[in-house]
């Protein structure tokens, strides 16, 4: 008759091979964790190029925190990588899988070592999370058997195309890609359409937990074209904006830290951190009955060209090319609905503790000078918030003031002057922006049905606030 010890040697190598055969199993014997059955089919795909256009809420970056885990613990001797533009998105899901490893005892004593990036298993394996560098120079060099791709529509293509791809053909290795759909023009969309890629689409709907009820609310308060985007997982055009897609996402900011030890200055400025040295200025558009009141806050930046290493490459190291910084950075957003007036929330009530929100943030971020938009009802809020001890000034909105400050900022925007956050409700509130030639020849500004440009407003208003007879950037109104 066998002993107890025999007993459980036996029946932990019994569930270790049924979790190294299936991904899902490892989810529920080890993790306690059941996926749903749209969830299954994914966790179970042996493809070598999958793709995920997945809408808000559905759990792609925990259901593939759960594959990268499965991946590195049942199979010795491989390399994971956990990529994203930033060093905080990479990390999100990294997070995940420390709390997944201090929940099972069996994983916890897998693992020789543990830092904030990487994890190293008993069995040789290794899960690294990296920020992808502008031309990848934070993950040249590494050697990956699976590369989850987190946010991927927001990583340049170019890393993606040119220093992930490659890292795999001598690995015969796994890529995934994943992320919220945006526009057309990045090879998120073009894999989504190719034969060789394994795809899958979810919309929010698709997740039993979300309610019928939330979703209704959604589509009233985000408009018909955003929440196809973000909840029906669509690709949306962006014919005729203003601001175009691929512009915006050549400002969004992109991570170049390779050192664990080192944090990522705007990602920490973001992530409501210590602010480093620099002049803040803001921009306020009060909105309206039917666009919500935005305040922003940027941060003036001391231009300068630097040498970044770009690793080695062809054979060749010192690889080095020149990146400028922009002249500013946003680093402050913030919207406050004002919704229907009633006896018992008045418009000039809301305004009131708008305005004092927006000064107390005012004791964190000291603001140089602050415009607002003094069009209607902002000409009593300006003097509001001069009484608050704001340093405010006002800008009436009329068509040659809307286009200049519009034009000021798509200069800078197409310089590659002003870094954006990866704030999806800032990207959608310019990109709705549209123009059309009027009989002067000058441009007129509208949005569509259901669309906010008070983000846009108000980012243009800060910029317009920081560079106002600086030499940084051009103010005319021409282009």
């Amino acid at each position: 008759m066998k002993d107890a010890a025999c007993i459980d040697e036996e029946e932990q190598d019994r569930v270790l091979r049924i979790i190294a055969a299936s991904p899902t199993k490892f989810c529920t014997e080890l993790l306690h964790f059941t996926p749903f059955p749209y969830q299954m089919k994914m966790l179970e795909d042996p493809s070598k190029n999958i793709i995920v256009c997945a809408a808000r809420r559905v759990g792609k970056s925990l259901v593939m925190a759960n594959k990268a885990l499965w991946y590195a613990f049942c199979h010795p001797g491989t390399s994971t990588l956990i990529v994203a533009s930033t060093q905080r998105q990479s990390m999100l899901m990294f997070d995940k899988l420390l709390e997944y490893i201090s929940s099972s005892p069996l994983l916890e004593e897998s693992v020789v070592r543990k830092t904030r990036t990487l994890l190293s298993f008993t069995n040789g394996s290794r899960i690294v999370a990296l920020p992808c560098g502008k031309n990848g120079q934070t993950i040249r060099g590494e050697n990956a058997h699976l590369v989850i791709v987190d946010e991927a529509a927001f990583v340049p293509e170019d890393v993606i195309l040119s220093v992930m791809m490659p890292m795999l053909s001598t690995t015969d290795g796994t890529i995934i890609m994943l992320s919220t759909p945006w526009d057309k023009s990045h090879f998120f969309y073009r894999a989504f359409n190719m034969s060789i890629w394994s795809k899958y689409k979810f919309k929010t709907a698709d997740n039993p937990m979300v309610k019928k009820e939330y979703l209704e609310q959604q589509l009233e308060m985000l408009g018909e074209r955003r929440f196809r985007q973000e909840y029906l997982a669509e690709f949306i055009d962006d014919e005729n904006t203003y601001f175009p897609a691929n512009v915006l996402r050549s400002c969004i900011h992109v991570c170049s830290l390779g050192d664990e030890k080192q944090d990522c200055n705007f990602c920490t400025i973001n992530g409501r951190g210590v602010l480093p040295a620099g002049a803040l200025f803001g921009g306020y558009d009060p909105g309206g009955m039917t666009d919500p009141a935005a305040f922003v806050v940027i941060q003036k930046i001391q231009a300068q060209t630097t040498d970044v290493d770009r690793g080695e490459e062809d054979g060749k190291s010192n690889n080095y090319h020149r990146e400028s910084r922009p002249a500013f950075r946003v680093v402050l957003t913030k919207t406050f609905t004002v919704g229907k007036k009633t006896e018992a929330n008045r418009e000039e009530d809301v305004y009131t503790r708008f305005n004092a929100e927006i000064a107390d943030l005012h004791k964190k971020y000291p603001l140089r000078k602050l415009l607002v938009d003094s069009t209607g009802i902002g000409r009593p809020m300006v003097s509001h918030c001069k009484e608050l001890g704001l340093p405010a000034e006002g800008m009436i909105m009329h068509r040659k003031n809307q286009e200049e400050i519009f034009s000021n900022l798509k200069i800078l925007l197409e310089k590659r002057e002003v870094e954006l956050t990866n704030d999806l409700n800032l990207l959608s509130s310019l990109n709705c922006i549209v123009s059309e030639r009027n009989r002067l020849g000058g441009y007129t500004f509208t949005h569509p049905s259901g669309t906010h440009d008070d983000l846009a407003f108000a980012l243009s208003l800060a910029v317009w606030s920081g560079g106002k007879g600086g030499t940084t950037i051009m103010m005319k109104a021409n282009s």
